[in-house]
């Protein structure tokens, strides 16, 4: 019982801590209209979107998703190459949730912060959000290559017909190099054949690239089917139409 009151105070005094340094985690909700405003007056151009649903009844307002993107990245963006990588990550704060990111590369091969979103959680809805509100607040360039892992909910709104602008020839949709080698580890446990399908993924030229696959194919039979089933231009460097301009991972992400 004592050792329950102990570390019940610890806990505690953690949570009064990190309130007293950061704010409070209701309070920080609040105020996110005002900080928003105020990101917007510093920053003119300065892209958000903020959706609440509104309890008219109960006179409260409670915090849905919000999306932001800094001006100086949107006009940066444009000289850019048009590749994105986007991901996300929970949050482990007291309330739960989602940030989604989108990043970019620069010049230099450095990692281009985009867009950013706050969502309750990964879903087709949630994605379809997100970029609908890159492709309305930040850009609107053709052949904007979107690199992710192969969530059921980026699928989707990949396959979304209706999503015009999610369809070729404004955007297209290729996965991640290293979440598809992680699959195929997963699934078959073999490092030699993880390394294979890095090597044939990253081949530049179509003979290299038939060569390694049909070591995968000696090597492991069923990896060598799931791959085949994975259409070539959606991982395969030499199938890409140049639309990777290199980039294979959402690692910047």
């Amino acid at each position: 019982m004592k050792s329950f009151w102990f570390t019940y105070k610890v806990w505690d005094a953690k949570q009064k801590a990190i309130a007293a340094i950061y704010g409070d985690f209701k309070e920080s909700y609040a105020e996110l209209p005002r900080f928003l405003a105020g990101f917007k007056d510093a920053s003119p151009g300065t892209k958000y979107k903020l959706v609440v649903d509104d309890n008219y009844k109960r006179g409260i307002c409670t915090f849905k998703s919000i999306f932001w993107a800094f001006r100086p990245c949107i006009l940066g963006f444009k000289h850019c190459r048009p590749v994105i990588s986007i991901d996300a990550t929970h949050l482990y704060g007291k309330y739960k949730g989602n940030l989604m990111i989108a990043m970019a590369i620069d010049a230099n091969n450095k990692i281009y912060p985009l867009a950013f979103a706050i969502v309750e959680s990964e879903s087709t809805e949630t994605w379809g959000w997100f970029l609908a509100c890159i492709r309305r607040y930040v850009t609107n360039r053709r052949h904007l290559c979107v690199i992710s892992d192969r969530h059921p909910g980026i699928q989707a709104i990949f396959r979304d017909t209706n999503r015009d602008f999610l369809q070729p020839p404004m955007t297209e949709h290729h996965y991640c190099l290293r979440h598809l080698c992680s699959n195929v580890n997963t699934r078959w446990t073999n490092e030699t054949l993880k390394n294979l399908v890095w090597r044939a993924a990253s081949a530049t030229q179509e003979r290299k690239f038939n060569a390694t696959f049909d070591v995968i194919e000696n090597v492991n039979q069923d990896a060598y089917q799931y791959l085949k089933d994975v259409p070539k231009e959606k991982w395969a460097l030499t199938f890409d139409k140049g639309y990777h301009y290199g980039a294979m991972t959402t690692n910047v992400s």
